[in-house]
């Protein structure tokens, strides 16, 4: 009885732990406002989401446009939950989107429409989708140069 208590606790402890660093928001996806950032409604409230693990063309790079119209095809006014643990130095919470059980960031790299952003991720499937894409030079991978967002913000900062 002792050990059936023992192992129920450590259960416990284990799923709380768990979901501890988890948070869910679900919500309306009010305003897409490039390739890697939306704002979603829940409870009378905008929030402003940062995609997590992914760096979108910024809108006056290559495929920048394409990327924030598909984005915005996709998710405008349709209900989305963000599976989120932290927010970034703009106060925007980082987080995984969900439409349809469909995981968006995962789909923008899958697509072509967005790098793996490994300087904050090493999350493994945002890792493959690149590797795929780049392989079948899908979207941002079938130019003669691919400058990544990162890069293309640094040399803007530069001038």
């Amino acid at each position: 009885m002792m050990l059936k208590k023992l192992f129920f606790m450590i259960t416990i402890l284990f799923l709380f732990v768990l979901t501890a660093n988890s948070n869910v928001l679900k919500g309306l996806v009010e305003y897409v406002t490039d390739g890697d950032t939306i704002n979603v409604k829940s409870e009378d409230k905008i929030y402003v989401i940062r995609l997590y693990g992914i760096d979108a063309p910024e809108k006056n790079q290559p495929y920048g446009n394409k990327v924030t119209t598909f984005l915005k095809d996709k998710l405008e006014s349709k209900q989305v939950t963000i599976n989120y643990s932290s927010k970034d130095r703009y106060g925007r919470i980082i987080g995984k989107v969900y439409y349809d059980g469909i995981y968006i960031n995962e789909l923008l790299i899958k697509i072509g429409g967005a790098w793996h952003y490994k300087q904050y991720s090493n999350d493994v499937d945002l890792n493959t989708a690149e590797q795929s894409a780049k392989k079948n030079r899908l979207g941002i991978w079938n130019q003669e140069l691919v400058i990544p967002p990162w890069e293309w913000r640094k040399g803007k900062r530069n001038k």
